[in-house]
């Protein structure tokens, strides 16, 4: 079981696209991939890409309701000196009818495009049973005529308990 508290009121804060989970296995987990050792846990905890072997390519496209959809592409590439990582995420919140105080039901047929993206870059090393990741991301939205763009950065930990047991941390700022 899980506990999930949280004082946010979701649609009421900017760039709220970048808490989607764009990853089937993140959706089917609650969101519970901070210690997953994969590319789509990527945005959740850097360190996710520590131990991959091989080049990871993701892409998906998520359709939502009302012309809602969430595009990502992401990539990892293990070397000898760690994992790097990108990823590139893009919502389109679809055509919404204007609405003003005096045409509250918006038959002026007036329309406006949202839309925002968020680009990640990562790396991550393992050091014996620890992995330790730090990725920095940029965001930009557009609501109508108004935009915002941010910076974040991002830590994660990853410990190997077992073959069976993993314990994560991440910090995203």
């Amino acid at each position: 079981s899980s506990i999930f508290a949280s004082s946010e009121k979701i649609g009421t804060t900017a760039m709220d696209f970048m808490k989607l989970e764009s990853s089937v296995k993140g959706e089917a987990l609650g969101n519970a991939i901070t210690a997953g050792s994969e590319i789509s846990a990527i945005g959740v905890n850097p360190a996710s890409i520590a131990r991959i072997e091989r080049t990871e390519f993701n892409m998906q496209y998520l359709y939502y309701y009302q012309d809602i959809s969430y595009k990502s592409l992401r990539v990892a590439v293990p070397t000898e000196l760690g994992s790097f990582g990108f990823s590139a995420g893009l919502i389109d919140l679809g055509i919404q009818e204007r609405t003003t105080f005096l045409d509250r039901d918006g038959s002026s047929s007036d329309t406006f495009r949202n839309h925002g993206y968020q680009l990640i870059g990562a790396y991550a090393h393992n050091f014996g049973d620890i992995d330790a990741g730090i990725s920095f991301r940029y965001l930009s939205e557009t609501l109508d005529s108004n935009s915002g763009k941010a910076v974040g950065l991002d830590l994660g930990l990853q410990a190997i308990l077992s073959d069976d047991l993993t314990l994560g941390v991440a910090w995203n700022g």
